[in-house]
């Protein structure tokens, strides 16, 4: 009875050392790959592009670098009149000075004018400054034409005054006399006569 009893105990013992070996057996597939005392690395993606350690990757920084300057064409030099251009439109918008019947005193109209004269000649002159400024002395077709002569002198002669005195320099100016040689109006009326009554400013070269 003994030794069948021994004989039992043995081969129970037999069969659960079997068991305990298979459990091992399982317990060691599922830590496969596994190595004690090996710290376990993250996997990171490739694609991620989150910085690690505090440093940006070469790839973000690629993302990030500052695009190269364009060249733009620099803008072209502004405009600049011809001596010829400025001349021509100068002499356009000169205004004329207008004198009283037998007159050579300034008005304040004509003062007025001749503000806005002068600050055109001092403009045009500072660019070329060798052009002259030609002041004609005119009158109506009324007196004699010596008298008119100097009549037409002694306005233009006003009008150059008080240019000079606005700034126009006075070796620019120049000053001559037609009388009633040359009416800018022909009729015999009072408002024809107004017409040629006057200072007559113009640039030239």
């Amino acid at each position: 009875m003994l030794g069948i009893d021994g004989g039992a105990f043995f081969g129970r013992n037999r069969g659960m050392r079997i068991v305990c070996c298979f459990a091992l057996l399982l317990a060691g597939c599922h830590t496969r790959g596994y190595v004690a005392g090996t710290p376990t690395v993250p996997v990171v993606n490739d694609h991620d592009s989150t910085p690690r350690d505090g440093h940006t990757t070469s790839r973000v920084a690629a993302r990030e670098e500052t695009p190269p300057a364009v060249e733009t064409e620099s803008s072209p030099p502004p405009y600049r009149k011809s001596e010829t251009e400025s001349i021509d439109g100068v002499n356009r918008v000169l205004e004329d000075i207008y004198f009283a019947y037998d007159r050579s005193e300034i008005s304040s109209d004509a003062l007025a004018a001749l503000q806005r004269d002068a600050e055109l000649l001092c403009d045009i002159l500072a660019e070329f400054p060798g052009l002259k400024v030609i002041i004609e002395g005119h009158c109506d077709e009324r007196g004699s034409a010596e008298y008119n002569l100097a009549l037409g002198d002694r306005r233009a002669r006003r009008a150059e005054e008080i240019l000079r005195v606005k700034g126009v320099p006075a070796g620019a100016a120049q000053v001559v006399s037609y009388g009633k040689e040359a009416p800018q109006c022909t009729e015999p009326r009072e408002a024809c006569y107004q017409q040629n009554r006057r200072a007559h400013l113009s640039v030239k070269r």
